[in-house]
């Protein structure tokens, strides 16, 4: 019995010493009755372009059940923190440090001496909390959880804001 050895297409430039061309598929048309008919590579795409679609519904379905997943992970306990807020935006991330999972809730007092803003996941997103102003920001039943908290004051000005989270 011969010993037989595969070669691989792409190998087969390596062993002779030239690039090969990839090679090309040319499909013939197909006519039934003198009209031409869907080619298969067209055909073959069509079927390619349903299945993408039929990707897509899936992974939409995966991230909402990642999303009501995440609205069970409440555990009840409380995160409080102390944001020291200056001129420069600065902010406080909870899935990626701990607890390592969204807020639920946060519970905001800013103890001054001056005004800060804050924004929840987005820092454009800002809201005003004054010298001694509360603010209470739910996102129980909303689909995206506090991830981070952006804080700011103006120039020149610091504020002191107590938060305590929930997750």
């Amino acid at each position: 019995m011969k010993d037989k050895t595969t070669i691989i297409p792409s190998e087969l430039g390596k062993l002779l010493g030239t690039q090969l061309a990839r090679p090309t598929i040319v499909t013939p048309k197909i006519i039934e009755e003198g009209k031409e008919i869907v080619r298969p590579d067209a055909l073959q795409a069509v079927v390619q372009l349903a299945q993408l679609g039929q990707l897509t519904k899936i992974r939409k379905a995966l991230e909402k059940t990642g999303k009501s997943l995440e609205k069970q992970e409440f555990q009840g306990e409380l995160d409080p923190r102390t944001l020291d807020a200056t001129d420069e935006l600065q902010f406080i991330t909870f899935i990626h440090d701990f607890p390592y999972v969204p807020w639920i809730s946060a519970f905001f007092i800013n103890k001054g001496p001056n005004a800060a803003r804050v924004a929840i996941n987005r820092p454009y997103d800002q809201f005003e909390l004054g010298v001694d102003e509360t603010r209470t920001v739910s996102r129980a039943h909303a689909d995206e959880r506090i991830r981070t908290i952006f804080y700011v004051c103006d120039p020149g000005e610091t504020a002191s804001i107590e938060v305590t989270g929930e997750y």
